[in-house]
């Protein structure tokens, strides 16, 4: 049997294609298992135009330039967000209570029981709302409040002139005896600063007959209630300062107060003189109200009269004519602003003499009459530590209410006997009221000057004051005396 017979060697060539055949298929599974996995995970992102590739990310690196791209309008910007000085505070509509915020500074939160719950178009700087230049405020620049209109004290022309200021040592030495009789403790040092008598010329203006009373004050509080301002900070000029106290800081005033107004402990208090106010407070009530506090030559010259006396109605002291210690109607309070009609001054101004000391313009200097160069319009001191007052009050002796004696404090304190009256510019015959009031003309000496025809003698309309609390029956003001001189 012959067995087959097997050769050793290469195979035919006809199998190398089927190598290359399995090579490209294995190749091509691996391609697509690939493929498949990067679009699975993100890695491949398939590409079918051209504005695809255009905005496909860059490999070059990220250049910022100070040009914004002009695409970028339609997209939200990405600039951060930035807090300026001046925060945006049109979206508000009110403000919470017990926060105060005006428009151009953020201020401090109120610190009693007042506090405003204004809108932001209330706020307003302290300098707007003695412009009266603000979106609460109903009156134009420079005229009074309309709450205020029919509240204001008449006023008296004061002729003006040239006269005696000033005493003289055998008055004061007289003056002093006077007291020692009436049981006081004066001494002649006491009038050293109303030394030496000298020739002063004031022009003609214009005075109110009577003090400011608590009825007119607790208005003009509200008006800066209004403009979102305070009896704390609602006075002074250049500097928010003090106008007065209310009863939370100090018991023995009777102005109270809620959120939304000012008002009178007890109404029986409402027609006597303002007191504990400060200077600041009084300067300011006039400047509101278009007028000023007198200079203290203005003073004196409207509490002596054309004849120079030494008090308001005569050059002797009658215990009739005021509200001093010592007095026949004496009392240990400030009283009514109407009361003492025989001690009118030769102007017709009630009560220069007792009731409650004046605050007048002037910065307060012991030797400022014995100054040279201050004879025509003075205006006292260019500054100083203390105002002047003047008139006495119903805590001192008569040697202290007579006309020419001078007192001082410092400008924000506050006394049980400290109050005020205004005065007003008179020039070419008119009064310069700065409200253009309708005006009559009065006529004093050889002085014609126009006083406004709408302004009431001591009239007051309880519904421009706010809130007045009602009184007990027998209720009756306890403001305690100062120490007597």
């Amino acid at each position: 049997m012959t067995r087959p017979q097997y050769t050793r060697g290469r195979r035919r060539g006809g199998a190398a294609w089927q190598w290359t055949i399995i090579g490209l298929v294995v190749g091509f599974g691996c391609a697509v298992v690939l493929v498949l996995a990067g679009l699975t995970l993100g890695v491949l992102v398939p590409n079918f135009s051209g504005a695809a590739i255009a905005n496909a990310p860059t490999q070059t690196p990220l250049v910022v330039t100070a040009t914004q791209d002009a695409n970028a309008a339609a997209a939200p910007t990405q600039t951060p967000f930035i807090i300026t000085a001046t925060p945006d505070v049109a979206g508000i509509a009110t403000l919470p209570s017990q926060v105060e915020f005006p428009t151009d500074t953020l201020a401090p939160a109120a610190t009693d029981t007042l506090a405003p719950a204004a809108t932001l178009a209330g706020q307003t700087t302290p300098e707007q709302s003695q412009s009266g230049s603000t979106p609460n405020d109903t009156s134009a620049p420079g005229q009074v409040p309309p709450q205020m209109v029919s509240i204001v004290s008449q006023l008296v022309p004061v002729e003006g002139g040239t006269f005696t200021m000033g005493t003289v040592p055998a008055e004061v030495a007289n003056a002093v005896r006077e007291c020692l009789d009436q049981g006081g403790t004066c001494v002649t040092a006491d009038a050293d600063d109303s030394l030496p008598a000298h020739e002063v010329t004031v022009d003609s203006f214009l005075i109110e007959r009577n003090e400011v009373t608590y009825a007119q004050y607790v208005a003009f509080l509200n008006h800066l209630k209004s403009q979102g301002l305070d009896h704390r900070n609602g006075c002074g000029t250049t500097v928010p300062q003090r106008c007065t106290d209310i009863q939370s800081e100090n018991a023995n005033t009777y102005i109270t107060n809620d959120p939304a107004n000012y008002f009178l402990s007890i109404d029986l208090i409402s027609n006597t003189p303002a007191v504990y106010v400060t200077w600041y407070g009084a300067e300011a009530y006039c400047r509101t109200i278009g007028r000023r506090l007198p200079t203290e030559a203005e003073w004196e010259r409207a509490a002596r009269g054309v004849s120079n006396s030494l008090y308001p109605w005569g050059s002797t002291w009658s215990a009739d004519n005021s509200n001093t210690i010592g007095s026949t109607s004496a009392s240990t309070v400030p009283v009514d602003v109407e009361s003492f009609p025989a001690g009118i001054s030769g102007f017709g101004a009630l009560n220069m003499a007792g009731n409650a000391a004046e605050w007048v313009q002037d910065w307060y200097a012991a030797t400022y009459y014995s100054q040279p160069g201050n004879n025509v319009n003075p205006a006292g001191p260019l500054t100083g530590v203390e105002r002047v007052l003047r008139g006495g009050s119903y805590a001192f002796r008569p040697f202290f209410a007579r006309s020419v004696h001078r007192l001082s404090l410092p400008p924000d304190n506050r006394q049980a006997y400290a109050g005020f009256r205004c005065a007003a510019d008179a020039t070419g015959g008119s009064l310069d009221t700065g409200f253009g009031a309708t005006t009559s003309t009065t006529t004093t000496g050889n002085t014609s000057l126009d006083v406004p025809a709408f302004q009431p003698a001591g009239t007051i309309d309880p519904s421009s004051l706010g809130n007045i609390a009602g009184t007990p029956v027998g209720a009756q003001p306890t403001l305690p005396p100062t120490a007597q001189p």
